[in-house]
């Protein structure tokens, strides 16, 4: 048993000391995985969202290390998302899955300042259930109506 904690051990120090943003990401996954037990489609969505992150700063910014991060260029890659019409859901996933790297990151001492602290997701518009949509698609059914209206106390429709 000792021996095994040893050469994870080892194995941790020698994957920290690599600083590449790749390698990180990779640790962060195992830890929601298997530390925290998050759900295989949440933690498959956070990767997907990561590696999306870790691309654009490699090709846009030529960014490698998380260290590099800084605010303004998260910043600057929500407006890349905006830009390029990605729905408003995606980019809020997107900024929980960063929110929740960098503080990971923050914690385990990788970083110095954790540079997502203020990063806000866009409002997501909140669709009424199918069920309510009446045939034509453009408002409610009159049995939803129905069903208000003795929670209001008049008739509705």
């Amino acid at each position: 048993m000792r021996q095994k904690q040893v050469r994870f051990l080892r194995y941790y120090h020698i994957m920290r000391t690599r600083e590449d943003m790749e390698t990180e990401i990779k640790l962060f996954i195992s830890y929601l995985h298997n530390t925290k037990r998050m759900s295989g489609n949440t933690v498959v969505s956070y990767e997907r969202d990561l590696k999306k992150m870790m691309l654009y700063f490699q090709e846009v910014h030529q960014m490698t290390r998380v260290q590099d991060i800084t605010e303004t260029s998260l910043n600057s890659y929500m407006l890349y998302l905006e830009k390029n019409h990605f729905a408003a859901s995606t980019v809020s996933r997107s900024v929980a899955s960063m929110r929740a790297f960098f503080q990971y990151l923050y914690q385990e001492h990788l970083i110095e300042n954790n540079p997502a602290d203020h990063l806000h997701p866009p409002k997501v518009e909140k669709k009424m259930p199918d069920a309510y949509i009446n045939e034509a698609g453009n408002g409610v059914t009159q049995a939803f109506l129905d069903w208000c209206a003795p929670l209001i106390g008049e008739p509705l429709g």
